[in-house]
């Protein structure tokens, strides 16, 4: 709008002083004449255009040296203008450039947290695997224990087996019973470790029962019900 108004303002100091110029320079035209000789007209007397041209002059100077502080400002203000725009370029690239590496660390830690969350579904299955090889492991353990068992017992069973045979091999007769032997009559549900439990207080001892009848006991250890035993 100031460049506007400046520019109004030269224009119509431009035309006054063209005005002014035009009327120094020039002579009006006569009057028609009413005789055949024509009258010569009277100059107009310039000394009253002067001081109009004079002042003229001065707005048009006035009005040039306002225009020249007029694009002064408008420059400044220009540069102003450049220079905050610049800044706010300045400034949008840098949060452009913050909002880009938030971005890319966002992505990261969602990443990070992709991959914590897949160790530890990992890490859960094999916790559940490993649960599950202990425990068969365990079952395992306890079926070896069974067997080691039955493989002992059934190793001592076969020593006392042979004891016998060889026993029987020296001598035919069974041992007389010593007077602080007692003896036991085989009833159902008896065992050679709860004979020895209910004489001896312990399980351990069956085998000196087994050892003390072999040949009221089958090879396979099974009792017969009626049996008489000794108890040593």
């Amino acid at each position: 709008m100031k460049s506007t108004h400046l520019l109004s303002v030269l224009v119509l100091a431009l035309i006054v002083s063209l005005n002014a110029r035009a009327e120094v320079g020039t002579v009006p035209s006569p009057a028609p004449a009413v005789t055949p000789a024509p009258i010569a007209p009277a100059p107009e007397n310039s000394s009253d255009l002067a001081p109009r041209l004079t002042e003229a002059e001065s707005k048009l100077e006035i009005a040039l040296s306002s225009y020249g502080l007029l694009q002064k400002e408008f420059d400044a203000l220009t540069e102003n203008s450049n220079k905050a725009a610049a800044a706010s370029l300045s400034e949008k690239n840098a949060l452009t450039a913050q909002v880009a590496v938030a971005e890319s660390r966002i992505a990261t830690a969602q990443a990070e947290a992709t991959r914590a969350n897949e160790a530890l579904a990992s890490l859960q299955r094999a916790s559940a695997q490993y649960a599950s090889d202990l425990a068969t492991a365990r079952a395992l353990i306890r079926q070896l224990q069974g067997t080691n068992t039955i493989i002992v017992t059934e190793n001592y069973q076969l020593k006392t087996r042979l004891a016998g045979i060889a026993n029987s091999a020296v001598s035919l007769t069974p041992p007389a019973t010593s007077p602080g032997e007692k003896s036991h009559l085989v009833v159902a549900g008896d065992s050679l470790a709860r004979i020895s439990q209910r004489y001896y207080g312990t399980a351990n001892r069956w085998q000196d029962i087994y050892l003390a009848n072999p040949d009221k006991i089958g090879l396979d250890g099974v009792l017969r019900l009626g049996t008489q035993l000794r108890i040593p």
